[in-house]
């Protein structure tokens, strides 16, 4: 769960048993703390691990978290200083240290058929993958934020495209007829949703 914030996703998917574990990589750190302790209250801690980090395309950077003034789910890693629609560039930051999915990976035994990487970083989503180029070679499904603004403000949706090659199709889960896209209709749906703000999710699947 890459972008986990609070646990919203990752501890009812627990809780259920539709997952026996799961990884919550969240590097925002009052975000961090009421995670930890919403785990604990549902008593979860050995089922769900912690990585205080943001995801990234390498290990160890110094990246900029630019917060929200309302909405604790809308902390990005600031790439732009441009001004934007919701006045980014007024926005408070902090320091947080990277990490790359493929580390995460690496230090854990699940194999890729039995693994679903859950992503919403706030735009972020490709640089985020970049740092997976292991773990996507084995093609595990994704499911992840498509918001093309949050993609813009990040210079992110070519490195998108470059880190899905390994992929077939995706499915627009606001999609009710669930009908497969190729994946090479990506800029597609980057175009019909516009940089206005409008935002899907994705499940992204090997053929």
């Amino acid at each position: 769960d890459i972008g986990a914030n609070l646990g919203t996703i990752c501890i009812p998917m627990v809780a259920a048993g539709h997952f026996e574990r799961a990884i919550a990589v969240e590097p925002d750190p009052l975000n961090l703390r009421l995670l930890r302790t919403n785990i604990a209250l549902n008593e979860l801690h050995d089922r769900i691990e912690v990585v205080g980090r943001a995801a990234a395309d390498q290990d160890g950077l110094t990246l900029s978290l630019e917060h929200s003034p309302i909405n604790t789910g809308d902390h990005r890693i600031s790439v732009s200083d441009a001004p934007g629609l919701q006045r980014e560039e007024d926005r408070n930051r902090i320091e947080v240290q990277s990490i790359t999915i493929d580390a995460i990976v690496e230090a854990d035994e699940a194999p890729a058929n039995e693994t679903l990487i859950w992503l919403d970083v706030q735009g972020y989503e490709g640089w985020a993958l970049a740092g997976a180029v292991q773990t996507l070679a084995q093609t595990p499904p994704l499911v992840l934020e498509f918001w093309p603004y949050g993609m813009q403000r990040a210079g992110s949706f070519d490195v998108l495209q470059q880190a899905l090659t390994p992929y077939g199709t995706f499915v627009d889960l606001a999609d009710p007829t669930a009908r497969r896209y190729s994946i090479d209709e990506l800029a597609t749906l980057y175009k019909e949703i516009g940089e206005g703000g409008d935002y899907t999710d994705l499940l992204v699947m090997p053929n």
